[in-house]
This record gives C-alpha cells, sequence and structure tokens, in this order.
C-alpha cells in the first residue's frame, strides 16, 4: 500500500511546543503526538511503515488504525487519489472592541465604505445571548430537550452567522466587522460562538481625551443606565472623571490583556494615530484582515449612506476625519492630570502613551 502527504496539510507550532495540522476541508485543528509525527515522517520518506510498528511496538491492527485515521482527517492519500480541494476560504467573523467614546463609530464608517467589508452598528444582541446563557435554569432545561453543551453553542453559532451574514448580503458586501464596544465584556463567548477563529481590532484612544468625552456624553444625554460597567463605576466613585478614569482603565486591561494571549488575531489601532495618519492605519488594518487596501474609503467614509442604528450620531454632522478632538486633555490645570495619573498612567505607558506625571 503505497501512501503520500496530502500536500494541502498544513501544520502550526503551540505555544506549548506541540505541532498541530489544520484539516483542509473543514479548517479544524488537531494536536499530533510525537509517534504520529513520527509516523507522518515514515510515509514522507516512503520507509517500510512496518518498521515503524517495530520501533513503536505495535500490531498491524493497530498500525492499520492509524493510517486510516490519519486517513480520514485528510493527512494522508494512496498514491493515485486526489487531494481533495480545499474547502472555499470564508472571511473571518471580526470584531471591534474598545471603551466608549474611543473613536469605534469613526473607524466603523471607515471599514464600511470598503468595497469587501459591511460593517453594521451595534449589533447588542451577544450580550442578549449571554444573559440566556446565564440564566440558572439554560443549561438544565435544554439538556431535559435533548440538547448537550455543543450542540447549544452550535445553535447559537449558527443562529449568529446568520445574523452577520444576511446583513453583508444585503449591503452586497463580500464580509462583516461588528462594532459593539461593550462586546469587550463578553469576548470569551465570542470565542466559543466562533471557535477561536475571529479577528479583533482593539481601538484605544488616550485615557484623558476619553475622559472628557465620557464626561460630554454623560452632561448631554441621558440613557447612560443601559451602560451597566459605565454605570457601575459611577455608583462606586460618583460620576465625574475620576469614574470615567477607573471606566478606562477597566475596559483597557481587559483589551490588552487578550490581545497578547491571541497576538495573531487582534491588531491594535490607536484613534491618534487613526485620525493623524488615517491612510497608513487603514493599509496595516486591510493587510491584518486579510483585504486589499483601499485608500478611496477615507473620501467614501463621508459620502456614502450607511445603516443608522447604536453609534454616536454626531458622525453624521461630520464630513472629514478630524483632530481637533486630539490632546484636549492637556489645556487642564496639573492638579486635574495629576489627580487621574495613579488610576491610568501604567495602563496608557503599556499603549505607548507619554507619561502623565511629565505633563503634570
Amino acid at each position: 500500500m503505497a501512501l503520500r502527504l496530502r500536500n494541502s496539510a498544513t501544520f502550526t507550532m503551540n505555544a506549548d511546543g506541540r505541532l498541530s495540522y489544520a484539516d483542509p476541508r473543514t479548517g479544524k485543528s488537531n494536536i499530533l503526538t510525537p509517534e504520529i509525527l513520527d509516523l507522518l515522517g515514515f510515509v514522507a520518506r516512503a520507509e517500510p511503515l512496518e518498521d515503524w510498528a517495530k520501533k513503536y511496538r505495535v500490531n498491524s491492527q493497530t498500525l492499520d488504525i492509524c493510517l486510516s485515521s490519519l486517513k480520514s482527517l485528510g493527512l494522508i492519500a494512496q498514491n493515485g487519489e486526489q487531494s481533495p480541494a480545499p474547502a472555499s476560504k470564508q472571511p473571518r467573523p471580526a470584531f471591534i472592541i474598545s471603551a466608549m467614546r474611543s473613536g469605534s463609530t469613526l473607524l466603523r464608517y471607515l471599514l464600511d465604505a470598503h468595497e469587501n467589508i459591511a460593517c453594521p452598528p451595534e449589533s447588542k444582541f451577544i450580550a442578549g445571548l449571554q444573559s440566556f446563557l446565564d440564566f440558572p435554569d439554560t443549561y438544565t432545561a435544554l439538556n431535559t430537550l435533548g440538547m448537550d453543551l455543543d450542540s447549544i453553542y452550535g445553535t447559537l453559532r449558527a443562529f449568529s452567522v446568520e445574523i452577520f451574514d444576511s446583513y453583508a448580503r444585503q449591503q452586497n458586501k463580500h464580509r462583516w466587522i461588528d462594532k459593539t464596544p461593550q462586546y469587550y465584556r463578553h469576548l470569551d463567548l465570542i470565542e466559543a460562538l466562533f471557535q477561536q477563529d475571529a479577528q479583533y481590532l482593539c481601538l484605544v484612544r488616550h485615557p484623558l481625551d476619553t475622559v472628557l468625552s465620557l464626561e460630554d456624553m454623560w452632561r448631554g444625554h441621558g440613557g447612560m443606565e443601559r451602560h451597566d460597567d459605565l454605570t457601575l463605576c459611577v455608583k462606586t466613585y460618583g460620576k465625574g472623571r475620576l469614574a470615567y478614569a477607573h471606566y478606562w482603565n477597566q475596559v483597557n486591561e481587559v483589551i490588552l490583556s487578550f490581545s497578547r494571549a491571541h497576538p495573531t488575531r487582534c491588531h491594535l489601532v490607536r484613534y491618534e494615530d487613526l485620525v493623524t495618519s488615517p491612510q497608513t492605519v487603514l493599509k496595516d488594518v486591510f493587510h491584518f484582515l486579510g483585504e486589499p487596501d483601499d485608500p478611496g474609503v477615507i473620501e467614501r467614509a463621508f459620502s456614502t449612506d450607511h445603516t443608522p442604528g447604536y453609534q454616536d450620531h454626531k458622525i453624521t454632522q461630520t464630513k472629514s476625519i478630524l483632530t481637533t478632538s486630539v490632546d484636549q486633555w492637556k489645556t487642564w490645570p496639573t492638579s486635574d492630570i495629576a489627580a487621574l495619573a495613579p488610576v491610568v498612567e501604567n495602563l496608557a505607558l503599556q499603549f505607548r502613551y507619554a507619561p502623565l506625571t511629565s505633563q503634570s
């Protein structure tokens, strides 16, 4: 029986040093043991497989089971057998995650202007799925209906994908990117729903400019009770800049930790870089997403109709990218800066912002 490795087998080194491979038909990753890797080496070198069996003291039946498993998983084939064509690559799910008032609506408009990308207003519903799963009786009740944990998540996955895919189809776009800042609270669920395949644009803005913008938002309209995390900070620290600084720190600690744990699927965007060097930043963003660069998005972003919904509605009055909201905090008295520096400075340094203590 002449065997060969399939040309489409893709191997990856995991963080723990173990190799895994991605089945080209399904994209599923599988950990490979040293013995199985050695067996694949025997196949690749066309060495007698009986020698492998002797080496590991297994009988011919065990060898046949191993080979059958490798063939069924798409790793090896008999000579003369055609390798199956890899499944067409589906666009990866993608999410913008950030604190509120970080420029996510601007980034949404720019992405939505790309010829391939549909970026809807805030979808919100994944937070509702979290509440559904957190309901104390959900798992027990669904289990009595014949659903185990995998089938529950599979159903929610199909539901979520169809919502986003349907929106992209309506917009005649190839893929979608969600923009819901509060989803930083539900990253574990998003990872489970999209099987650790989602990409993330991690958007951050200078903490004190974010504080100023939150202050303006809270003063300007009601409805803030919908934002539980921000409201909790206000209840804890009182309404004002100290609460908003703790909110910035809370959100961006989560984002920084998550991005470091998943460096290949997270891309950092600083608001200040986006508005001062938009072409450069967007080129890097599109490269990360696997999309072609599209210099025309900046002009189209403000001349194209975008679906209305949950967003910063001030952008509808904006005709271009503005830099007027950068470094407004520098007009503060030094005592105001010094009061918030202990809350946000250490984390701000991790995002390459200058020390606040040198400004106070």
